[in-house]
């Protein structure tokens, strides 16, 4: 950190440097905050009386001091006083000499914005826009660092200097490009709990919603995956405004079937759609409503709108078949996918979490009904392989699979147990679960204090059993199939057993 040869050699700079260090030397019998008034004054008028030299003498140790004294357990006169100092030290510096030592005069600056009283944040932001914006392109290496300064600002919508800090942040996306500037926002988003709220402040000002012609890389920052990351952060973060202000951007900016969700690669997709899906298990009506919408595609507002009765019905019928074609197209196999990823996920201890989001996803019909309808069958197998024959063991898991299979439309259930059993005994090679007959027995166990299983589900299940032996026995194709031929003949015991 020492000055040029041509400077250091000068008999007056050596001199500036003498004073400087004199000055510095006062610092160590500094206890009381006048004390530190007094200090920066004298330390401010020693560099204003050699404001021809372009150079800071004992500059490390000067910004050290400087940053000390922006504690913010000091007085707000000791900041302002501070201050000060460093708007004489960056206008004597000029943008050279800021590029130069940028690194020494930001770590004190930056991270006193958060904490800065009401007083003081006009001083500081202008430091900021006049002396940091025009080092231009320099910016580059710190604007994460100056973006966590920042964001602090944006943390109330309502807040005196959220306009001002909006327009600094909206300059430096111009200076260092937007694409750079979001890829810079997207890794505050993702290491930084604190900055994730006024981020999505400003994302939902700034982000625009894709139509697939633009450019996409240069909107969201080049990165999907980091965007995908950063998003998936702050769907699981502890705060519940944070989460909610997540899914309204995802509603505003990047539903399912925009360009961006699906130019993500399906590792990518499926991260985002374990983070959202999550926030069903905060139990939270405005959360799950978000998601809902953002699964099956928003409500449409006008439908039914100064109609009568019938009509009104009509346009809720159809909408609803319009969610229904919105969440098979373009939602429903990035669900699956997502609940079998997490359902066959292997762990010490199993976890219901995959249970308890498919028993909230029940909650919503046009959700629920597919759902139930495509997955219903690897969940019970998942289970079964979770349980075995001890399910004392797992009581949680078990709470919550008795949990799914009650509330899950019984008859699109038992439709799939028995359409398997029947391609099992006749031999079908390629089954939607690997022992059709087997899970049947385990359900018809596992759940048999059903009654509705117990009086209408096992009698037409036994019946339609019944029938196919009856069918497949005189062939010889029933007992051609020697394990499931065992297995249904357990089967058929086990109904009969209630």
């Amino acid at each position: 950190m020492a000055p040029p040869a041509t400077i250091a050699a000068d008999s007056k700079f050596r001199k500036y440097t003498q004073q400087v260090e004199r000055c510095l030397a006062t610092f160590e019998s500094v206890q009381e905050w006048p004390d530190f008034i007094a200090f920066l004054g004298k330390l401010l008028k020693t560099l204003q009386g050699y404001m021809q030299f372009k150079e800071i003498p004992r500059k490390l140790i000067v910004s050290k001091r400087l940053a000390q004294c922006l504690n913010p357990a000091l007085p707000t006169g000791v900041h302002q006083r501070a201050l000060d100092v460093y708007a004489h030290i960056l206008a004597v510096l000029g943008t050279e000499g800021l590029k130069r030592d940028l690194h020494l005069w930001s770590s004190g600056l930056f991270p006193f914005f958060e904490y800065a009283a009401t007083a003081v944040k006009p001083a500081l932001l202008m430091l900021y826009d006049t002396h940091y914006l025009a080092i231009q392109q320099s910016l580059r290496p710190i604007t994460k660092a100056f973006m966590l300064a920042l964001l602090p600002g944006l943390e109330e919508e309502n807040g005196e200097f959220f306009d001002q800090v909006l327009h600094i942040l909206d300059r430096l996306s111009g200076i260092v490009t937007p694409s750079f500037f979001l890829q810079n926002l997207w890794l505050c988003m993702i290491t930084t709990k604190t900055a994730r709220a006024p981020a999505l402040h400003y994302l939902s000002r700034r982000l625009p919603k894709l139509s697939g012609d633009e450019d996409i890389a240069a909107i969201i920052g080049g990165d999907v995956g980091l965007l995908i990351r950063a998003l998936s952060s702050t769907l699981e973060d502890d705060n519940l405004l944070v989460r909610r202000s997540t899914l309204d951007l995802l509603l505003a900016s990047l539903p399912l079937d925009g360009p961006v969700i699906q130019k993500a690669s399906v590792e990518d997709r499926v991260i985002l759609m374990s983070a959202a899906t999550g926030v069903v298990l905060r139990r939270d009506s405005a959360l799950n409503r978000r998601l809902y919408a953002w699964l099956i595609g928003p409500e449409d507002t006008g439908a039914g709108t100064g109609a009568g009765g019938a009509a009104a019905a009509a346009g809720q019928v159809g909408g609803q078949e319009k969610h229904i074609e919105y969440l098979k197209k373009w939602s429903l196999d990035l669900l699956c996918t997502t609940l079998k990823k997490e359902l066959d996920a292997p762990t010490p201890v199993p976890d219901a979490r995959p249970l308890k989001i498919f028993l909230s996803l029940l909650d919503k019909w046009e959700i629920g009904s597919q759902l139930t309808d495509a997955l219903i069958l690897h969940t019970l197998e998942s289970i079964r392989k979770t349980l075995g024959e001890r399910p004392a063991e797992f009581e949680d898991i078990h709470l919550a699979a008795s949990s799914l299979y009650e509330a899950a439309e019984p008859r699109l259930v038992w439709k799939h147990l028995f359409s398997a059993v029947q391609d099992e005994l006749c031999g079908k090679k390629r089954l939607s679960v690997p022992e059709p007959i087997k899970l049947v027995r385990f359900v018809v166990k596992t759940f048999r204090n059903d009654e509705e299983m117990q009086k209408l589900h096992l009698p037409l299940c036994l019946t339609g059993l019944l029938e196919l032996i009856s069918v497949m026995a005189p062939e010889d194709k029933f007992f051609s199939q020697k394990a499931a031929t065992k297995e249904a003949l357990l089967l058929i015991r086990d109904m009969l057993s209630f």
